[in-house]
């Protein structure tokens, strides 16, 4: 792609240059280099609003907004997803409106809005099954599962993930297949059933060892570490949870590393080690409030409280919810 672009920069062949630009955007955002990933993104944007493409603007806009919301940016990924939302609804791109709908959700969800990530899951759902994409399909399920695991609304969250896993398995989507026995793993302990919750654990971490995928195996070592948890092996989550911390941290993905390490932070504190707990919970708070992530930053405020003054609180096992 860099002799590709030594070509085309010197010459006025901008579609074809911001195309090049949009793949190498791609390249660096799985690589996880958010940074370089929106500037190869932006140079494509400009260039296609030079010449006024808006198909290819509306998934220029897209593109911005997965990248700035990977990185942590939630105002600029939904500014960015709400134009790519309304060129989609301009041209008439019915799977391009689904998938807007469903970025949008997982922006609101991860920032805590649930009741405004839900109206647009519903809708992104409700395009996933009359166009038949299975990857939006299994997408909007799962971030729907989600929403409701996050309400404490554990058989309702279950229902969509199963159903996830069905779409995802039936797809083909090793990526999703974990995400869902993930998901799973959550609910079924909310539900407090380990037993079932294990199964999915070990089937998520046989697909990502499969895999060799990073954001696969950080994953699936976080689901791994809540079940230790759950379990009050606290020594097997801490390995666990450090090895899904460091994953999620090579990928550069802020949030779901520091969602990691509140975890990790509660592995500390019921090995004794309440300190280093407690910093682990007080750096993940700032990153919380400076990404805009609410509900998890009211999560850590609370494990932070209940610990707070070893004379007077109960600092022994702290469910981690």
């Amino acid at each position: 792609m860099m002799r590709a672009l030594a070509i085309l920069e010197p010459s006025d062949n901008w579609q074809d240059l911001a195309a090049v630009y949009n793949r190498m955007a791609g390249v660096s955002y799985q690589l996880g280099d958010w940074e370089r990933a929106a500037e190869y993104a932006r140079k494509g944007l400009e260039l296609r609003e030079r010449i006024g493409y808006t198909y290819g603007l509306s998934m220029s806009y897209n593109n911005l907004s997965v990248i700035y919301m990977a990185g942590g940016d939630w105002d600029r990924g939904i500014l960015y997803a709400e134009k790519s939302l309304a060129l989609k609804q301009q041209i008439g791109d019915v799977e391009g409106v689904g998938i807007s709908f469903n970025n949008l959700g997982m922006a609101y969800k991860d920032r805590g809005d649930l009741d405004r990530a839900r109206q647009y899951l519903l809708q992104a759902l409700d395009i996933a099954r009359k166009i038949r994409n299975a990857n939006l399909l299994a997408s909007a399920l799962a971030n729907l599962a989600h929403v409701y695991l996050l309400e404490g609304r554990w058989a309702d969250g279950v229902s969509y993930g199963e159903e996830a896993l069905r779409v995802a398995e039936e797809s083909g989507s090793i990526e999703q297949q974990v995400e869902a026995h993930c998901l799973l793993a959550e609910g079924w302990l909310s539900a407090g059933d380990p037993e079932r919750a294990e199964q999915h654990v070990e089937q998520a971490r046989h697909l990502a060892e499969g895999s060799g995928t990073c954001y696969m195996l950080a994953l699936a070592a976080r689901a791994e570490g809540k079940l230790a948890l759950w379990r009050g092996d606290a020594a097997r989550a801490l390995d666990s949870l450090e090895r899904s911390a460091a994953g999620f941290a090579d990928l550069g993905n802020r949030l779901e590393q520091y969602r990691a390490r509140n975890c990790l932070g509660q592995a500390l504190v019921e090995l004794g080690r309440r300190e280093e707990g407690r910093r682990l919970w007080e750096e993940a708070l700032q990153v919380f409030e400076e990404l805009g992530a609410e509900r998890d930053a009211d999560e850590t405020r609370r494990l932070l409280e209940e610990t707070g003054n070893p004379a007077e609180k109960d600092c022994g096992k702290v469910v981690f919810r």
